[in-house]
């Protein structure tokens, strides 16, 4: 009986081959990377939230996983209970928060990015601090 034999590649241009597709797929991901990663882990507001985060010493991407949560970036987000902007605060705890910020505003200012990140931040560092938590202070 007859062997058919096949007939070898060169492993040097198969190994070539790969080496150059891995090389050209490297690259086009480090040039998409930053569109990928804007997308996913957006950071609109960022002097907002930068200036805030600093002054209630907050991570930046903690503020910005709490607006993304709560209302998805939209500051004229409003929830099915009545909480408004982009941290998605009660105006009855806007109010109170109020008195601790001494800042005084209409509930309608909720909707503006700057209040509702300053008060979203300051009642998240007075949360953090009431119990020492993260996890806990989230849920409340």
């Amino acid at each position: 009986m007859r062997k058919k034999h096949r007939k070898k590649r060169g492993w040097p241009a198969v190994l070539l081959t790969i080496l150059l597709l891995a090389g050209f797929a490297f690259f086009a991901l480090r040039t998409v990377y930053p569109d990928v990663e804007q997308l996913s882990y957006p950071q609109k507001y960022k002097s907002i939230v930068t200036a805030q985060a600093a002054e209630y010493d907050l991570e930046e991407s903690l503020v910005y996983a709490v607006i993304k949560a709560e209302s998805g970036f939209d500051p004229e987000a409003v929830s099915p209970v009545g909480a408004i902007g982009l941290m998605q605060m009660m105006p009855e705890t806007f109010r109170w928060m109020q008195t601790h910020v001494g800042e005084t505003y209409d509930d309608e200012a909720l909707y503006d990015p700057a209040v509702s990140i300053r008060f979203g931040c300051a009642l998240l560092r007075l949360l953090l601090d009431e119990y020492g938590d993260l996890t806990v202070a989230l849920c409340a």
